[in-house]
């Protein structure tokens, strides 16, 4: 097996500012673009651990130094207990029905670009929890992609994803508003009063108590006919509750051939009524977040409580977590230059990895044959 550098990929950092909460374009409400304060910049080195084969980030918001581990324009983390693991998880609070959101703020992690990525969180609602009474809101997480700049608001992208309980059901769901004026236009609907939008919703309604649920989505990007030059209707959307298979689509076209270098390479965690929208004061907490290029699945312990009928279905077979990172990339923003350093190629070059995390490594990967 050959092991080799890919040749160092230019990235444009800057940062994003949720002072002013992210506006989702799914909604009725006005779109805006996040701008970074003057006062406000990136550390000297952010970065990027592969971590293992299987997974690109996890976090536990065991503190609030989040940091401290590569998540970048969150200035404020309220860490409390009640975790549905470890000590602690992060909480968001609605004080009145027109406040932005308190206790925390939105906060981005970015990620080895790839055609594939998967999200695991636990999510609790707090007692009582209303929703908006629309077909929209609240808003909570987000995949942006390669096509956007790393400070990109959600709204008006190239091409935002969504996971977010709405009206009780799961929701996923995809807009690519900035797409309207490119040469094959959108390719998640028309605008409508200026937005668009596909939604994939669970059939039933699932968030019913204040307990923890483990939500997980799955996206791949639609292959491209450049021969043809159309978009091929193989793209994946898949949501999982509690470990069931609730949201499943596989023809879904996410982009066209006008992007036929798109690559997912961001996520945003930011929590989000409109104005107008939240019907009363309420918390939500999310805790054992985690994103990877496949299906990450419940935590062990819950996986082990399900009925064995059912186990199958929850099962993801994540990797275990190595105790030595095979490798990681180093963004150096005043340089705006990722290198890749190789840290135990020996036990690197064992690891099944996945073929898109192979491309933008730098790394051949054998046939199974090969091996």
């Amino acid at each position: 097996m050959e092991i080799t550098p890919s040749v160092p990929i230019q990235f444009c950092l800057a940062v994003l500012s949720l002072a002013v909460s992210p506006v989702g374009l799914l909604a009725a409400d006005k779109g805006v673009g996040l701008t970074l304060p003057k006062s406000q910049s990136l550390p000297e080195t952010i970065l990027f651990d592969r971590g293992n084969a299987q997974g690109f980030f996890s976090e536990s918001f065991e503190d609030a130094n989040l940091a401290e581990r590569n998540w970048y324009d969150g200035g404020q983390f309220r860490i409390v207990g009640g975790a549905r693991a470890g000590n602690g998880c992060i909480e968001y609070e609605w004080t009145d029905g027109q406040s932005n959101v308190q206790g925390s703020s939105g906060v981005r992690h970015l990620f080895a670009p790839t055609d594939e990525v998967a999200l695991r969180f636990y999510l609790k609602l707090s007692k009582g929890w209303g929703w908006s009474g629309r077909d929209y809101h609240p808003h909570l997480t987000h995949f942006l992609t390669t096509e956007n700049s790393s400070w990109h608001g959600p709204a008006a992208s190239h091409l935002t994803l969504y996971v977010e309980p709405v009206g009780g059901k799961l929701r996923l769901a995809a807009q690519d508003i900035q797409n309207a004026g490119t040469l094959h236009g959108l390719t998640q609907g028309p605008l409508k009063g200026g937005y668009n939008g596909r939604f994939y919703d669970s059939k039933e309604v699932l968030f019913k108590d204040d307990g923890w649920h483990c939500v997980e989505a799955y996206f791949k990007l639609n292959t491209l006919d450049l021969a043809g030059n159309r978009p091929n209707r193989d793209g994946i959307v898949r949501g999982w509750f509690d470990g069931k298979l609730v949201v499943d689509h596989t023809d879904v076209v996410l982009r066209s051939t006008d992007f036929p270098k798109m690559k997912f390479n961001q996520f945003l965690l930011a929590p989000y009524f409109g104005p107008g929208l939240l019907p009363h004061p309420q918390k939500l907490w999310i805790d054992e977040l985690a994103v990877g290029p496949k299906r990450i699945g419940l935590l062990p312990a819950d996986k082990a409580s399900l009925p064995a009928s059912e186990r199958t279905q929850a099962d993801a077979a994540p990797a275990a977590r190595s105790p030595e990172s095979p490798g990681k990339w180093w963004l150096k923003p005043n340089l705006r230059i990722a290198t890749y350093e190789f840290h135990s190629i020996c036990r690197l070059a064992k690891l099944p990895l996945r073929e898109q995390t192979d491309a933008v490594f730098g790394i051949t990967k054998p046939k199974p044959d090969e091996k």
